[in-house]
């Protein structure tokens, strides 16, 4: 379980593992890359936290996505995420509600053998450029 604002919890997940609901991933998103499995992540907005003049549904459900990729690596599974590129158009496609708010996809599977990033050799920065100590 990840933390969500005051535990409301409104995060809602979609396993998309059949033929017809991969489909409709690629329909709307060109980066499953082949995984068998990919999560759709989602949050209810109107289940969500509403504070300091805003709602906590895009953090809540970014800190679950966020949990599962970890989960997944830390079970020998490679993950991806993908963010969604038209929400209208997602909702649309999976029959969402208008409160169901589709925040992620999140490839999962094996990385194949003959894998080769999209970044090339692009080192990560060092923490030293990135970390203020004050």
């Amino acid at each position: 379980m990840a933390p969500t604002a005051f535990n409301k919890q409104p995060q809602r997940i979609y396993i998309l593992k059949s033929k017809e609901a991969l489909q409709k991933m690629d329909s709307v998103h060109p980066c499953r890359y082949g995984a068998p499995m990919v999560i759709l992540v989602c949050a209810d907005k109107d289940a969500a936290s509403n504070f300091q003049g805003g709602n906590s549904y895009l953090m809540d459900g970014t800190i679950v996505a966020t949990h599962m990729m970890l989960a997944a690596t830390d079970i020998g599974l490679d993950t991806c995420w993908a963010g969604v590129n038209d929400v209208e158009q997602t909702q649309k496609v999976f029959n969402l509600q208008e409160n169901i708010y589709p925040i992620c996809f999140l490839d999962l599977g094996y990385r194949s053998d003959d894998f080769k990033s999209l970044l090339g050799n692009k080192k990560r920065n060092s923490l030293d450029s990135m970390i203020n100590i004050l």
